[in-house]
């Protein structure tokens, strides 16, 4: 046997551990992919799911408030109420609007905070976020008494919600999709989360 035919015989042995090398590196480089983008959809998800939830007991308290309040509105409304109700009465609005606004404003805290937590926890696996669609401003919507005219309850818009998460790396894009859901439990309105890869 010639040494060329021994060298031909020989090379894929030798190029076999380079071959491997290059398919456990696309195959690392994915998984890692996936484990940095299902840490950040757990993050949001469960932020998103603590926000939506703060937002309903928010309105729960508001609701009472509000049962507290119509009786003695509808005293003032009258003109019979004495100094006291009146002072009740301004003092009930003023709560139920500032509870209202406090809603509001840290709906709007959480949203952004828990988007940037799920960020960082992507970018800690050394891993890119290309691409999001979410929202800017968290998905809510204030309403209105109708009785009184204040604003009273702060409904958040559940099909925009959803926020979509693209991390590209060298083998392809990876995505994932985080979506809040309302569920029921014991008659209670509570706010849950899933999260499922994108096609």
């Amino acid at each position: 046997m010639s040494f060329s035919v021994l060298v031909i015989a020989l090379c894929p042995l030798f190029l076999i551990p380079l071959w491997t090398h290059h398919l456990f590196q696309r195959v690392y480089s994915l998984e890692k992919s996936f484990i940095a983008l299902d840490n950040g959809a757990i993050i949001l998800g469960r932020r998103d799911r603590e926000n939506f939830n703060l937002i309903e007991k928010a309105n729960m308290f508001m609701a009472n408030l509000e049962k507290l309040h119509h009786p003695v509105h509808a005293a003032v409304a009258s003109g019979v109420a004495t100094p006291a109700v009146i002072a009740q009465d301004k003092l009930l609005e003023a709560l139920i609007l500032a509870t209202h606004k406090k809603s509001l404003v840290s709906a709007q805290l959480l949203w952004t905070k828990s988007f940037l937590e799920s960020t960082r926890a992507i970018q800690k696996m050394d891993e890119a976020i290309e691409s999001k669609v979410r929202r800017m401003k968290v998905p809510v919507v204030s309403k209105t008494c109708p009785v009184c005219f204040l604003s009273n309850r702060v409904d958040v818009i559940s099909s925009e919600v959803t926020t979509h998460l693209q991390v590209e790396n060298k083998v392809r894009k990876v995505d994932v999709l985080v979506e809040p859901f309302i569920k029921f439990n014991l008659g209670r309105k509570e706010w849950e989360y899933k999260f499922k890869e994108a096609f």
